[in-house]
């Protein structure tokens, strides 16, 4: 039964990871679909592969900070 509790809670610290990083991500993605007209990055050229940058350095940068933490253990 302690084996089982210990899986579970595993299976739970994997769902709190992937939720932490994908809200994040889901804010930055929400105002940046906001379509201000004074946003900056709309009107250059490479914007969009800005915030797709911005996108995969917060999610490795969050990833890498939980396997320092050993939550991954």
């Amino acid at each position: 039964m302690l084996y089982q509790q210990e899986k579970s809670t595993r299976k739970i610290n994997v769902f709190a990871i992937v939720q932490a990083v994908f809200l994040l991500l889901t804010l930055i993605g929400g105002v940046n679909g906001m379509n201000f007209i004074n946003m900056p990055e709309l009107h250059w050229p490479s914007g969009y592969l800005l915030v797709g940058l911005v996108f995969a350095g917060v999610a490795g940068g969050l990833l890498i900070y939980f396997y320092r933490k050993g939550w991954f253990d």
